[in-house]
């Protein structure tokens, strides 16, 4: 089983426990500072200060009424043990995540909280701080499903967003892989036709991921120490390709073949993630290549081969 946690909690309810209301007013809370966001970017980019935004923005941030909504969201989850066709591990994979978007809406409170007020104060914000907000938001939209179109082109206006692999064609999420039947789960594995994709894994509504790292011989090194692959600014993206599909392929292929400037060495990493932050690109004949979004040092779960050299 493969699903989106907002959609699928949304829908799980019974007679004692429902949580819906509180993630219908936490993704209705999102699209309202998403979109004052977008006004104050708008109209910093043209060296003006939106007052207005910035101080309905500033109220919004000052009740902290998403803070409170995660917080009620993750006290009724610790309550229960298990509900409907979801077992315990699910409702803890849910809790886990709750958690995770707590820390990030309180730090971005925080930060809300500076920026804003040196709006008000008639200063124009600088661009870092307003990044930072962004990588935030970021992260807490890649688990929201909300098809308002005249939304999404505030969004993607503010937060920059991108979709993977610009130089590579397409990539496309894995929920909607399986809903489309593109990808098909079986035996707690995912299936491209009549193969298993290589080294990945589902575990409850989680995904364990081996794939492989081309880039520097340096850069694997660092990799490797660091048990990280770190998404840039520019491209928030981390990318992988099925394990040891590319042994023997030398540099020059690997290059051509991934989009990469640098194949010199290749690092392996086992990662736990959410199904939201899965990206895939399938092509006949070739290694499925993955895009993990947002992807944080906590997730990597070890180093599955240490940084080695690709044939020049």
């Amino acid at each position: 089983m493969v699903y989106h946690f907002f959609s699928k909690w949304k829908e799980t309810e019974s007679e004692v426990f429902s949580i819906r209301k509180e993630l219908v007013d936490i993704e209705r809370h999102y699209k309202l500072r998403i979109t004052l966001w977008e006004r104050i970017w708008r109209s910093r980019s043209e060296h003006e200060l939106d007052f207005h935004s910035a101080k309905k923005l500033l109220k919004l941030y000052r009740a902290a009424k998403h803070i409170e909504l995660y917080e009620t969201v993750i006290e009724k989850l610790r309550k229960i043990s298990s509900i409907g066709l979801l077992n315990a591990q699910e409702v803890t994979q849910f809790y886990d995540l709750s958690v995770r978007l707590l820390e990030k809406a309180t730090e971005e409170n925080q930060r809300a909280n500076a920026v804003l007020q040196e709006i008000i104060a008639g200063k124009l914000p600088e661009a870092a701080s307003l990044y930072a907000i962004q990588d935030l938001l970021k992260d807490e939209s890649e688990f929201f499903k909300i098809e308002d179109e005249k939304f999404k082109k505030a969004e993607e206006t503010f937060l920059l967003k991108k979709e993977p692999g610009p130089r590579l064609g397409t990539y496309q999420p894995i929920v909607r892989a399986i809903m489309s039947g593109d990808v098909v789960f079986k035996d707690k594995s995912l299936w491209v036709g009549s193969k298993s994709i290589q080294g990945l894994t589902v575990v409850h509504n989680k995904l364990i991921l081996k794939g492989d790292h081309y880039t520097s011989l340096q850069n694997a090194r660092w990799i490797q120490g660091d048990v990280y692959v770190k998404p840039s600014r520019q491209d928030p993206y981390s990318y992988f390709v099925e394990r040891g599909k590319l042994g023997g392929v030398n540099q020059r292929s690997v290059q051509k073949l991934l989009g990469i400037s640098a194949a010199e060495a290749v690092v392996g990493l086992e990662i736990e993630i959410f199904p939201e932050q899965l990206y895939i690109r399938v092509q006949p004949h070739l290694p499925i290549k993955f895009a993990i979004a947002n992807l944080e040092p906590n997730q990597v779960r070890k180093v599955v081969q240490k940084a080695t050299a690709v044939a020049a």
